[in-house]
């Protein structure tokens, strides 16, 4: 009896303890400067946590558009509070 109590504490333990580690730190998407008709390649650089709480997220995009052959290259900088919900985000258009 005692053994068959332990094999289930067991199980529990070791399915709670995986269901834990298996959660994703940050589940949301963010492509803030969308236009439906191009095609974006995000890549960010680094993320910084403020004292507030907040977050600023640095980095770079390429727009393209494959039909009227328009691609750009900019560089953007995004606040985010604690919940992670954007604050302001910013671009700046590099000089070719």
């Amino acid at each position: 009896m005692d053994q068959r109590i332990f094999i289930i504490f067991a199980f529990c333990f070791l399915l709670f303890a995986f269901t834990l580690s298996a959660q994703p730190d940050w589940i949301q998407h963010y492509e803030p400067f969308q236009i439906p008709i191009m095609d974006y390649s995000y890549d960010s650089g680094n993320i910084k946590v403020l004292d507030d709480g907040c977050f600023v997220v640095n980095g770079t995009c390429a727009e393209s558009d494959d039909i009227i052959g328009w691609y750009s290259e900019f560089g953007f900088l995004i606040k985010f509070d604690p919940n992670g919900n954007i604050i302001w985000a910013k671009k700046r258009f590099f000089r070719l």
